[in-house]
């Protein structure tokens, strides 16, 4: 079975007391700088080590692993560029610049580096075509222009699926196929969720079957779980926009009240959707009390609402951590007529509307939505300003 022959080989890669990985690097435009090598367990990057180059940009790194791992190289502990699929014993080199660089002694973290160029080279590609499209099609050269350039944006788009598709079926077995996999190019999926269910499931079961108990399968699984919940009614979903308005809802929220939009007194209401299983939405949700303290008063309500949560729970949880907010509990998301209605399809996500149920803005988060706030709820007082007319006596208030 050639699956079978596939782990036996994947598992002799992996020994039983960590070994030492070395990593020498030369970076033209990083001289006297510290960089970082960081693990990444699927959700953040850890510090595992760090170096100052020298003032050719001379550099070494190292670590201990008894598997392969995925690791970045980072300046600012921001940025990422450099991905690296680390197994035990290997000495890699890279050479080059931080974002333009080459890597050997490590052959899937130069696939890597190879499907990261093909993503650039697309994003480059894109923005030209792009730029060829008319402001308007109101005539009918333009028009044929811009149907012409479509094309050719939609068969740049499938090659790239394509190819990141053949890699994954290719590379079952490689923690490089969850990269791949889940790689975005502006918000956008190279390998949309629908389309490549399959592949995703596959390359999930493959990976868990010989790296089980790692950090990032164990955050991969979390991913497909997530997708699968909405599976069910992602084929009928509405895709909402800025400016529509969305259908009547109800809420029943886990203090026994009922809410209706319309209905909701207030001048913006956000409702979030999220779930104790969702990393991505956990790493939100420390933001709402602050939000809360500062706009309640100027008339923003919040309603949350979480999936694969008893209600009972969710109000122990909210009275003891005093999120005084509004919260709903869903227990079964994807039998959930309100889920079916706002075409929540994936968590988390969010809706600001006004109170009669018109978008301002979907999916929103961090300061994109502090910002969002404040231009909608912050009162800007103008004094009246008292013109006098010395010719005629008479003094008005503009």
């Amino acid at each position: 079975d050639i699956y079978l022959s596939l782990i036996v080989l994947v598992l002799s890669s992996c020994s039983s007391s960590p070994e030492l990985v070395q990593i020498r690097l030369k970076l033209d435009d990083s001289s006297r700088q510290w960089i970082y090598l960081c693990h990444w367990d699927g959700n953040q990057n850890i510090v595992v080590d760090s170096a100052r180059t020298s003032s050719r940009g001379k550099a070494k790194l190292q670590l201990h692993t008894n598997s392969p791992d995925l690791y970045a190289i980072t300046v600012d502990k921001m940025e990422f560029p450099i991905v690296l699929v680390a197994n035990p014993g290997d000495r890699i080199a890279i050479s080059g610049s931080i974002y333009n660089h080459s890597v050997i002694g490590s052959k899937e973290s130069a696939e890597v580096k190879s499907f990261q160029n093909k993503l650039n080279d697309y994003r480059v590609q894109l923005r030209r075509l792009r730029q060829q499209l008319p402001d308007s099609i109101n005539s009918s050269t333009s028009d044929s222009i811009a149907k012409r350039i479509n094309l050719k944006i939609d068969s740049l788009k499938n090659g790239l699926a394509n190819v990141s598709a053949s890699y994954v079926r290719s590379n079952l077995f490689a923690l490089s196929s969850i990269l791949v996999l889940t790689a975005n190019i502006d918000e956008t999926e190279v390998l949309p969720y629908a389309s490549n269910r399959a592949l995703f499931i596959k390359s999930d079961s493959c990976l868990n079957s010989v790296y089980a108990d790692k950090p990032v399968v164990k955050s991969f699984r979390n991913y497909i779980y997530s997708r699968e919940k909405f599976f069910s009614i992602e084929k009928g979903s509405v895709d909402f926009k800025p400016g529509d308005y969305i259908p009547p809802v109800s809420f029943n929220l886990v203090d026994g009240r009922t809410v209706s939009i319309p209905g909701l007194w207030a001048k913006l209401i956000l409702i979030d959707f999220w779930a104790n299983w969702c990393d991505n939405c956990k790493n939100q949700l420390h933001n709402f009390k602050p939000i809360n303290n500062e706009f309640a008063k100027k008339g923003l309500q919040i309603i949350q609402v979480a999936a694969d949560f008893n209600p009972d729970s969710l109000h122990a949880i909210t009275v003891r951590d005093s999120l005084s907010w509004m919260h709903m509990a869903e227990e079964n998301p994807y039998h959930s007529q309100l889920f079916k209605s706002l075409g929540v399809i994936k968590l988390p996500t969010n809706f600001l509307i006004d109170r009669w149920g018109r978008i301002v803005a979907t999916n929103i988060y961090g300061d994109s939505l502090t910002s969002t706030l404040h231009s909608f709820l912050d009162v800007k007082v103008v004094k009246p300003r008292v013109v006098v007319d010395s010719t005629k006596a008479v003094t008005t208030v503009q």
